[in-house]
């Protein structure tokens, strides 16, 4: 998700903005889900000099306790491995 964003950067300096919420389940994953704004110093296409600019993306992360559990996720799925977290339910 936010890799995307860091092979665009032409430098490794920026900022990440979030707002998140958690929700836990019985019998299933706890699933964040939020927005991040992400500020980041990127190459203008007019004039190819560097710009600042701000891009944003929506978060929808579920929590797992392995990375047994994340690979079982699929690729369409971003995990967040958090071991023991099962005990938020």
């Amino acid at each position: 998700m936010l890799h995307r964003f860091r092979e665009l950067a032409l430098t490794s300096e920026g900022g990440v903005s979030a707002a998140v919420e958690v929700c836990f389940k019985k019998a299933a994953h706890g699933i964040v889900t939020g927005a991040a704004i992400i500020r980041v110093c990127q190459e203008c296409p007019c004039c190819l000099e560097p710009k600042e600019v701000l891009r944003w993306t929506s978060l929808r992360l579920f929590v797992v306790d392995s990375f047994a559990e994340a690979d079982a996720l699929g690729q369409d799925a971003d995990p967040l491995i958090a071991p023991g977290a099962e005990g938020c339910n």
